[in-house]
């Protein structure tokens, strides 16, 4: 089915207009060129997302009842969206949204299995995660706010639910984010696809993405508090800890030695640092019981 596209103006753009906007079948990858020429230049730290899929239906309405007011609505229908993930920001795959609201506040529903990859080079998408969740918007005075107070989170090497507020302001100041999550089960192995590029010290990233072969966390917390920019915090800018009992894990702590396998035990993280209380384990034929590790990051 082709796509749609419709239009409607009245009134004087110095007095009071109104705007009405209408799409159907609108593919983003063909849309995405156009919305790229048309843009500002700060829009260009976001010309990697590329999106492809189909915008089902969209319409929008914009009116300016008296001078120096503005009121709109706006509502939005997607299928099978894909994102490319940029470095520092993770791509999307298969996710379809219902969005609606005004200029004040609105939702976005998340109702499909979506695939994550963070566009890391040696990355593969994380496959069969499925998202269930209402994510709302509002404005806060010059800056808008994302929260969310129940998102599920299924994969085939994890199982979690979250709660969040973003906040964001303009491009100069750094957005902030709350979160809270529980993970009830994860496969160490995943812990690698999910490392915060450019936020860690290159030997850190390397080290974490090469330490957790295999293994299961259960009762998992994590906590996040503070500007994205200034994460891990060793300045003291915000709070991030995240702890969970471990269980069946290969550790390859350092290259060249033995790797430490059928570990049990906790791990935490607290900002830069990382903490490790082995209960027991097995370096080649040596049995190891209540060892303690620390890292920073």
């Amino acid at each position: 089915m082709p796509s749609t596209l419709a239009f409607s103006w009245r009134g004087n753009p110095k007095t009071t207009y109104g705007l009405s906007t209408y799409v159907s079948r609108l593919q983003l990858e063909d849309a995405w060129p156009l919305v790229l020429a048309l843009a500002p230049s700060a829009f260009d730290r976001w010309a990697g997302l590329a999106p492809s899929g189909e915008i089902r239906g969209l319409r929008a309405e914009v009116v300016r009842e008296r001078a120096g007011r503005c009121l709109d609505s706006r509502s939005a229908r997607t299928s099978q969206a894909w994102i490319q993930g940029t470095g520092r920001l993770p791509g999307v795959s298969g996710m379809t949204a219902a969005v609606s609201g005004t200029d004040e506040r609105g939702r976005i529903g998340l109702r499909a299995q979506a695939w994550l990859s963070t566009g890391r080079a040696s990355s593969r998408a994380h496959r069969g995660l499925a998202r269930g969740g209402d994510v709302d918007w509002r404005r806060d005075g010059n800056a808008w706010v994302l929260s969310a107070r129940s998102v599920q989170l299924t994969h085939p090497q994890a199982q979690a639910r979250a709660s969040f507020d973003f906040t964001f302001e303009r491009p100069a100041v750094s957005p902030l984010l709350t979160l809270d999550a529980t993970v009830d089960w994860l496969d160490v192995a995943l812990v690698r696809r999910v490392l915060p590029v450019g936020r860690l010290k290159p030997r850190s990233l390397a080290w974490l993405d090469r330490a957790f072969v295999q293994g299961r966390a259960e009762n998992g917390h994590l906590r996040y508090s503070g500007p994205v920019r200034k994460f891990p915090f060793r300045g003291g800018e915000g709070e991030f800890a995240a702890s969970a009992d471990v269980s069946g894990v290969t550790l390859d702590y350092f290259e060249g030695f033995t790797p430490l396998t059928g570990a049990a035990g906790t791990v935490a993280f607290r900002n830069a640092g990382l903490e490790a209380t082995v209960r027991e384990g097995r370096a080649g034929g040596l049995r190891s019981r209540a060892p303690q590790c620390r890292l920073r990051t």
